[in-house]
C-alpha cells in the first residue's frame, strides 16, 4: 500500500493572506525534476480557530522509490502572467 501526502502552503503579502493565488502541487525527482506525480489543485482555507490561512486538499500518492523526491508547488500570483514553482524535499519516505 502506497503512503499519501496532503502538503500546505500559507501566502500572504505584507501581513495579508492572499486567497486568490492559484496552487498546485505534484511530486518531482528532486535530481533532475522530472516529474513523478501529476499535479493537482490546491483549495484556500481561511483562518480557523485552529489553523492558519492556507492551500491544501491537494493529497498526492508517494511512489515507491530509492531517489530522493521533492514536492513541487507550481503557484500563481493574482496581477501577473508569471508563475513560479517551489521544490522542497520529502524527508520521508
Amino acid at each position: 500500500m502506497s503512503d499519501s501526502i496532503e502538503p500546505a502552503a500559507a501566502i500572504s503579502k505584507d501581513g495579508v493572506d492572499v486567497s486568490d493565488a492559484v496552487l498546485f502541487n505534484s511530486i518531482v525527482a528532486c535530481a533532475d525534476g522530472n516529474s513523478l506525480v501529476e499535479q493537482v489543485p490546491m483549495v484556500f482555507e481561511p483562518k480557523s480557530d485552529t489553523e492558519p490561512a492556507h492551500y491544501a486538499q491537494g493529497s498526492l500518492v508517494i511512489p515507491e522509490t530509492d531517489q530522493p523526491l521533492c514536492i513541487r508547488f507550481h503557484i500563481s500570483l493574482p496581477g501577473t502572467d508569471d508563475a513560479i514553482d517551489f521544490d522542497i524535499e520529502l524527508e520521508a519516505h
